[in-house]
């Protein structure tokens, strides 16, 4: 009890009045204010600047198109880097592109040479990615998309830091704030952060008021990491004057513009550098190596490459349990029995009656289906295997929920068993939310008509099934390994 009194009294002898709390208010400002203007001047500083382009030429250097893009895109490499490396990969002879349809997008890659001795780390990074997705050697450019957001996040990240690591090996490019910068940055912070704790103790007439020093202080320290990136240097600076002379050359080219890919096989590099400044404008369109379409997928089930639209159903009672569609359909059969308990007085007058045989007829109408589709999910679910196109977490269709209440979200499924060009998404169960993955060849059993997966085996891994597809495609060499679209047409395989 003593020393909770002492708490008490030390706590009441703090001056907590406006004059305090404006002044420690007003230090707070300023300081937070004079920090992050000098700050913004330092980014504003170590920003790279422009460069002015050399004469145009047709002289290809010795950097990488992944380089090439760096440079040129103001020491900021994007998806369209990986995308060039690719092309760069096809007219060096590891890849090969070959047109199986009438427009641009519809080409196969296969891989020549898997382990070449002279590739770059992001270039090995960008071969694994075919090797990873192609069956029996061959994919369709727009498949090597990956299948979710996060995934490409996460390759994308991995190959900008070898292409950034590489670049600065070389001494074109350079980190905008060096590791010296930031600590000294996390240094000078202590200084501000000591005026405020001080201040905020003198003021409120407690130290334990400084601690708020430390809070400031965490936030300054942290502030130092906010400016990231690249910034150029002076050999940095004459290697980008050179490669945007070369695209103004490659501009003066309409042709670049709407080449397809397979346009790498007479043009060779220039198709790739092309990609990587921005001027093949048509084969980034077409090659794909970010994020792939929620609603359109590529799977080789079966051993033909097809593509397949997935739709996500919106209905209010898609993805429901079959005990939770039987229980609900019991409830509207009940509602409807009480709306017809309760009005049974008045059906003698006019409106009551076609009103009460509307409301209880579609009360029963609903609540039969529920409950009899309910039960026949139960009992007779459906059983399949095929391949895992996409998992997907998205928000519950909820139309009359407020505003303020927390979204609820579901994890669709969405599989590939070989027989149709279309394939609908179901709902997991939540204790199977994290358990399916992309690519994986797997075994469901889901509900014929709400669509809800209680079962969920993974038969085998993406890159197994794949390599036995592999396996039994090659003595069928001569069968089709693409297919243009749901119409059926085949064409023969590259390989």
């Amino acid at each position: 009890m003593a020393k909770e009194h002492s708490l008490t009294q030390w706590w009441g002898s703090a001056d907590l009045s406006w004059d305090s709390l404006w002044t420690v208010t007003i230090v707070l400002a300023v300081v937070l204010i004079v920090w992050f203007m000098g700050l913004a001047a330092l980014a504003y500083g170590t920003r790279a600047g422009f460069v002015i382009p050399t004469a145009a030429s047709q002289e290809l250097g010795g950097e990488t198109p992944a380089l090439a893009h760096l440079v040129a895109n103001r020491w900021e490499c994007t998806e369209e880097a990986a995308e060039a490396t690719f092309m760069d990969l096809a007219a060096r002879g590891y890849l090969e592109i070959k047109g199986v349809g009438q427009g641009p997008e519809q080409a196969v890659c296969s891989v020549k040479d898997s382990w070449p001795p002279d590739l770059t780390p992001y270039e090995r990074t960008v071969m694994s990615r075919v090797e990873q997705v192609a069956v029996s050697g061959s994919v369709p450019l727009p498949a090597l998309a990956h299948g979710s957001p996060e995934a490409a996040e996460w390759w994308l990240r991995g190959f900008r830091i070898q292409v950034i690591d590489h670049a600065r090996s070389l001494g074109i490019s350079r980190s905008r704030i060096s590791t010296t910068a930031r600590v000294g940055l996390v240094s000078a912070a202590a200084v501000p952060s000591l005026i405020v704790g001080i201040v905020a103790a003198r003021s409120f007439h407690h130290f334990l008021f400084a601690m708020l020093g430390l809070g400031v202080f965490a936030l300054l320290s942290a502030s130092a990491w906010w400016i990231k990136g690249e910034r150029d240097t002076e050999l940095g600076r004459q290697v980008a004057a050179r490669w945007l002379g070369m695209r103004e050359y490659l501009e003066l080219h309409p042709s670049f513009t709407e080449m397809a890919p397979t346009g790498v096989v007479m043009w060779g590099r220039y198709v790739a550098y092309a990609a990587a400044l921005g001027v093949a404008r048509q084969v980034l369109k077409v090659l794909e190596l970010g994020p792939g379409d929620d609603r359109k997928a590529w799977s080789a089930y079966g051993g033909t490459w097809r593509k397949v639209r997935v739709r996500y159903p919106r209905w209010p009672f898609w993805g429901n349990r079959p005990s939770r569609a039987i229980a609900s359909g019991i409830g509207w059969l009940a509602w409807a029995a009480a709306v017809i308990f309760l009005v049974r007085g008045w059906l003698s007058q006019d409106w009551v009656l076609p009103l009460t045989v509307a409301v209880s007829g579609i009360a029963t109408a609903v609540g039969l289906a529920k409950l009899v589709l309910g039960f026949l999910d139960l009992v007779m679910p459906m059983r399949l295997t095929g391949v895992v196109l996409r998992v997907r977490e998205r928000k519950q269709f909820r139309p009359f929920a407020r505003r303020y209440l927390a979204q609820r979200t579901r994890m669709y499924l969405a599989m590939d068993n070989g027989s149709q060009d279309k394939a609908r998404a179901w709902v997991l169960a939540p204790d199977l939310r994290y358990t399916a993955s992309e690519g994986d060849l797997a075994r469901v059993k889901v509900g014929r008509f709400f669509g809800h997966v209680r079962d969920y085996e993974r038969i085998k891994s993406s890159w197994e099934w794949r390599a036995e597809e592999g396996r039994k495609a090659e003595p069928l060499a001569a069968k089709p390994m693409f297919r243009l679209g749901p119409t059926g047409h085949d064409t023969p395989s590259p390989l």
